[in-house]
Formats: structure tokens, sequence, C-alpha cells
């Protein structure tokens, strides 16, 4: 990566806590990492593209039986049908859904958003790349 040098480190931008709330994510990247107690967990980092001055947000999932619920709520909320194990977490990059954030106060972070729970969305997706014209004389009343 080529870097611009003309650019301030003083324009960094600080980006804001959202207030709890339902928002539209993108995954930006999924890591495999080990937690404290060196168990396979996932890091789940999300943007959120109406948002731009949003900090990012970071979900842990550790790979344990118990915690499936939370890999079918994220899998479920970005559409992916294909989803049959954790490993499929890759594939989900850059794919989008919908989130509950809570607001924590956290003694190292400070304040900062967190998943509350992933939401399935049913509506039916639109195809926005074709356009249907309905005529007039169509119309049923």
């Amino acid at each position: 990566m080529k870097l611009d040098r003309t650019v301030s480190t003083q324009e960094t931008v600080d980006r804001v806590v959202l207030p709890a709330g339902v928002y539209k994510f993108e995954i930006r990247n999924c890591v495999l990492k080990m937690n404290r107690n060196n168990e396979p967990m996932w890091e789940v980092q999300m943007s959120f593209p109406e948002e731009k001055a949003a900090r990012w947000v970071y979900d842990y999932i550790t790979e344990k039986d118990s915690m499936a619920w939370k890999f079918n709520q994220i899998f479920d909320s970005v559409g992916a049908d294909f989803a049959e194990d954790t490993s499929d977490m890759k594939n989900i990059i850059g794919d989008t859904g919908r989130v509950e954030l809570s607001v924590e106060q956290n003694d190292i972070y400070g304040v900062r958003n967190r998943v509350k729970r992933y939401i399935k969305d049913d509506s039916p997706k639109l195809d926005t790349g074709t356009k249907q014209v309905v005529k007039e004389e169509d119309l049923p009343f």
C-alpha cells in the first residue's frame, strides 16, 4: 500500500457510538481467533453504511454448540442460505443485514455499541436491476 504522506494525522475523525436501536450493517471482516480460554471464536467486524460517522462494531462468537443460535442469526440476517458450518463465516464478508445494537459502558473501552441480536429480514427482496412498466389499462381498479 502506498501512503499519502501529505495527510495530516490531525485529520482523524472521531467515530460516534450509535444510540440503541436497529441498523443496517455490512460485514467488513470475519477473523477466526482464540479467546482467553484457548477456544476458537469468530471476530465479526461490521460497519454501518447509512451511519458514516459510526464506529465499527465487533462481535465475538465462540465456536461452541451453545452459540449455534448466534451463528444461525447472523447467517439468516445476511440471507446466507448456503451456511452449513462456521467456516462459512468467511463467505459473508461484504454481505449486509440488520442488527439490534445496545449501548454499554466498558471499563477498558468506555462507552461502546454491542450486538444485542441479528435480525432476519423476511421482506421480499427487490430486484432493482429491472423495472416493470404497468399500463393503466392493466390496473384492476
